[in-house]
């Protein structure tokens, strides 16, 4: 869900350029899969998803290239959230023992995501008019 504002710049000719930039919501689903076996018994099989919202900025620039009565729009806008990716914990060694019918196995397994979570868009469309002159 965002919210932007952009800068036709101006020409005089059908090539038409432009700036802007857009804030808003992120609404994003993850999803987690993991499948591990050893001596051909499945220790682990993890099917997970979950969901994230998180504040973000989109800064982008394009052009319309009008060519008679359609126009032509290039885009390329870059989509940089200001929130961390989730955190999700499992514990991997209860889901170990149940698989291994309580025989005495553990693990131990962590992981940071320290980047943000960051979208390149690059978009080209047609506009047609509809009816009359």
């Amino acid at each position: 869900i965002l919210f932007g504002a952009y800068y036709l710049l101006s020409t005089r000719s059908a090539f038409r350029p432009y700036l802007g930039v857009a804030l808003g919501l992120f609404l994003q689903i993850y999803s987690v899969k993991w499948h591990e076996e050893y001596q051909s018994q499945v220790l682990l099989d993890l099917d997970d998803s979950f969901n994230s919202t998180g504040f973000g900025i989109v800064p982008g620039a394009g052009f319309y290239l009008l060519l008679g009565s359609v126009i032509m729009q290039v885009a390329v806008e870059y989509a940089f959230l200001l929130s961390d990716a989730p955190t999700v914990t499992y514990n991997y060694n209860e889901l170990l023992a149940k698989r291994t019918s309580g025989n005495n196995v553990t693990a131990s397994y962590e992981e940071t995501l320290s980047e943000k979570p960051t979208y390149l868009s690059v978009m080209v469309g047609l506009a047609f008019p509809l009816g009359g002159k």
